[in-house]
């Protein structure tokens, strides 16, 4: 043991295990705060129902765990586990580029509810990411700012769906091909890697050799 290094050690421990200790430790002191507030022993505001929710929601994603041993039904919890480092490098390293934006939008269209404070431009850029509110966004700059309105939205839109998003999900679907395919050559063959069967082998004879 004291040979092993801290990340040897830290394989040793199911986080499975972990996740189940926090969830039952959750509902545990959700329960209590509860019948205190129930009893009126004490009361603390929405205490007993964020960590009831957060217990239910936690006892949920670990289920998860039974899945693990069918490679069929434990897709998604290996392809986050491949691909959250890239996706958490790759969210950082676009991190500047929406902070930017999100600046130079406040300093140009405070005037406008949707970019009058940093969290409130921030909702309005991820929504134009995933292609919400794109209408009324324009409308309401072409009445504030028409020119810089335009080149604005136009370039974050452009780059933001167009590079953006089309990063992060070729991140992750590079992780689920590697989840799914154990080789390179096994997507042109299916999931277990094997090679079609040939005529003679799918009568149940084995291939003559050549003379």
């Amino acid at each position: 043991w004291s040979d092993l290094t801290v990340k040897d050690k830290i394989k040793l421990f199911s986080y499975w295990s972990l996740i189940t200790i926090i969830t039952n430790l959750v509902q545990l002191f959700g329960a209590l705060t509860d019948i205190c507030s129930t009893n009126k022993f004490f009361s603390i505001d929405n205490s007993n129902e964020f960590l009831i929710g957060m217990g239910c929601m936690m006892a949920w994603i670990g289920s998860i765990r039974y899945m693990d041993t069918s490679k069929k039904y434990s897709i998604l919890g290996r392809t986050l586990s491949l691909s959250m480092p890239n996706v958490i490098r790759t969210l950082i390293s676009t991190l500047p580029i929406l902070m930017g934006y999100t600046f130079l939008g406040m300093c140009l269209f405070y005037r406008s509810n949707r970019f009058s404070s940093a969290a409130g431009c921030l909702s309005t850029l991820y929504s134009l990411m995933n292609g919400d509110m794109v209408y009324d966004t324009f409308s309401d700059l072409r009445a504030t700012n028409y020119l810089f309105g335009q080149i604005y939205l136009y370039t974050f839109i452009f780059f933001s769906i167009c590079v953006i998003q089309s990063l992060f999900i070729s991140v992750i679907e590079d992780a689920h091909l590697t989840a799914k395919y154990t080789t390179s050559t096994d997507i042109f063959y299916g999931e277990s890697g094997k090679k079609p069967a040939g005529p003679e082998q799918q009568r149940g004879r084995q291939p003559e050799a050549d003379n």
